[in-house]
């Protein structure tokens, strides 16, 4: 069983309150705090349609008692695009272990073992993290754009309901993690 826990996340948007404003063309300060949480809430869900991590997070993923997955020397850690492992540690009721870097490498979003004997029937805490980068302009555009018409959605249909559209659905899938969708 797998069990992911947000542990850190950048402090600042992937898009600013001026790009909006300017997006909008919206003069004065008055619908700030409005569009602040309308990007924030255009953010959580591009990230959940699409299962990545826009700028970077730091995630810690528990493996309960290593699976089939582990049989075959990988784990597939979901909400890339993955930067770097930061900690990994097996564990049991009797014992823990930090894993060294030389005991695996990372492919993508695949943390492969070059031997899967040291943690099989094992629990596993991996710490990672995740996003396109520090900085909104390590995001790629098309995904900017996105926010940028979810925003104006979420801001010109106050009233309604606060969901992706089918046309940044479009423009999302092609960044949209198909495996997590079937793997979980």
């Amino acid at each position: 069983m797998k069990n992911y826990k947000l542990k850190s996340k950048s402090q600042i948007n992937s898009i600013t309150i001026n790009e909006i404003k300017t997006f909008l063309k919206i003069d004065g300060n008055e619908e700030d705090p409005l569009i602040l949480e309308l990007i924030k809430t255009a953010e959580s869900l591009a990230e959940k349609y699409t299962s990545r991590s826009l700028l970077t997070q730091t995630w810690e993923l528990i493996v309960s008692h290593c699976d089939e997955s582990i049989r075959r020397r990988f784990i597939k850690l979901n909400k890339p695009p993955i930067q770097k492992i930061l900690n990994f540690k097996i564990y049991n009721s009797f014992s823990e272990r930090i894993i060294n870097s030389n005991e695996y490498f990372l492919d993508n979003d695949e943390l492969i073992f070059h031997n899967a004997e040291i943690a099989l029937n094992q629990n596993l805490k991996i710490e990672f993290q995740s996003g396109y980068g520090d900085l909104p302009s390590s995001i790629p555009e098309p995904i900017k754009h996105c926010l940028k018409l979810c925003v104006a959605q979420f801001y010109e249909n106050r009233r309604g309901e606060e969901v992706l559209s089918e046309g940044c659905k479009v423009i999302l899938n092609q960044y949209r993690d198909w495996s997590n969708i079937f793997l979980g």
